[in-house]
């Protein structure tokens, strides 16, 4: 029941179905816990965690990941511990906290693993790295997924290796509007546009590009507009 628990945690998580994932991880703790399964409960803490976060309650869950990282100290950390600790680097708002789980968390890697850690501790140092504004960080994770994956690729993979690196493109022109903020166009070729607030950019047809904030601490707000066939989608994701 408890690894049933999980499992459907991480399933709901993956669908988008957060409050019911958040509950199904909760149930597989609170039994985890009672019949003394330590390794569960760290698990457990983990999906819950994860659900947390998702759901803005980032406090709450960052206090439950330390917990987790905790446990899983306890009964193995390179089973689960690049995980969890990948995790608690989302969830964190304290930079300290962040860098220190995702250096501890790429040296296990580094020093070999169960290949679960490896799929989701880049995931999850991508989206650490974007939240702050550490592009070139969330590049080199992406290129970490891609050498990890290359023997066997995965569709899974090659969308979060996608996203880490930003790349895209678009069937029709793109009108961009920055409202808020610094940024700068990056295409394929090496070309760079910079703007700011109050200006706007062209992003052209089928052209890999993709569009930064040239801010690590400040939020840069675009409005985008297109005109295209409404059966295309309005961009496409591009691994480099």
């Amino acid at each position: 029941m408890v690894a049933r628990g999980g499992a459907c945690a991480l399933i709901l998580y993956e669908l988008g179905d957060l409050e019911r994932s958040a509950e199904e991880a909760d149930k597989a703790w609170k039994l985890a816990r009672r019949i003394g399964a330590r390794q569960f409960e760290g698990n457990s803490q983990k999906h819950l965690g994860r659900g947390l976060t998702a759901l803005g309650r980032r406090e709450e869950a960052a206090a439950l990941l330390e917990e987790g990282v905790a446990v899983c100290r306890e009964t193995g950390f390179r089973f689960m511990g690049p995980e969890l600790l990948s995790a608690l680097a989302v969830a964190t708002d304290d930079p300290a906290t962040r860098e220190r789980a995702l250096t501890e968390g790429e040296a296990i890697l580094l020093s070999g693993c169960p290949s679960h850690n490896y799929l989701f501790f880049y995931r999850d140092a991508i989206e650490a790295s974007l939240a702050v504004g550490t592009w070139d960080e969330a590049e080199r994770y992406a290129a970490a997924l891609k050498d990890y994956t290359r023997p066997e690729p995965l569709p899974w993979a090659d969308f979060v290796i996608a996203r880490g690196g930003g790349w895209h493109k678009h069937s029709a022109p793109v009108y961009v509007y920055l409202s808020e903020g610094l940024a700068t166009l990056e295409l394929e070729d090496g070309k760079l546009d910079h703007f700011q607030a109050g200006e706007a950019v062209i992003e052209p047809a089928n052209t890999v590009m993709r569009t930064v904030n040239r801010s690590a601490t400040e939020p840069a707000v675009f409005v985008t507009f297109q005109v295209s066939d409404p059966e295309q989608p309005f961009s496409e994701a591009v691994t480099k």
